[in-house]
């Protein structure tokens, strides 16, 4: 017989269509809410980044808060946050809320082996920004580097 290890799930955190957390996520889910809309707040960025040039058939999920960050917390100049994927600014944001959720902090894991291990879909944020972003501000193979090297973590990342 296989024995089952047992999981702990010790620290979690998000950020979702209309829900800034975990809880407001699940509130969502229990109400039946649909968070899929035409979002007024895109509008002029659909009508100049769609092929035919019109917004009337988009919709999609908003996330809040992506513009929240603060680049000097993760020691970032304010230039490379700005031309980063917003995805990325995100998994920064809440890697490190799932952290403190869990009770630990960057210096939790000095002299231990701890491996980031990341998987992301492509996204097309590059092509927005265009050569104005660099190779680490949209690079998806840099965002587990990126994590490990702020948290000081020293095993492998992907």
């Amino acid at each position: 017989a296989v024995e089952k290890e047992p999981i702990a799930i010790i620290g979690m955190s998000g950020r979702f269509p209309d829900a800034r957390n975990v809880e407001e996520l699940w509130s969502l889910l229990h109400e039946g809410k649909d968070v899929i809309r035409k979002p007024h707040e895109r509008a002029e960025w659909l009508e100049t980044h769609t092929d035919d040039g019109r917004a009337t058939n988009r919709s999609f999920g908003v996330v809040p808060g992506v513009d929240e960050f603060d680049p000097f917390f993760f020691e970032l100049s304010p230039r490379e946050a700005e031309m980063m994927d917003p995805r990325q600014r995100l998994l920064l944001q809440e890697t490190w809320k799932a952290l403190e959720d869990a009770g630990y902090g960057s210096k939790s894991f000095e002299g231990r082996k701890i491996g980031m291990f990341i998987g992301i879909e492509e996204g097309d944020y590059r092509l927005l920004v265009g050569s104005e972003g660099g190779v680490t501000s949209n690079h998806n193979a840099i965002l587990a580097a990126r994590l490990s090297y702020f948290l000081n973590l020293d095993g492998p990342n992907m």
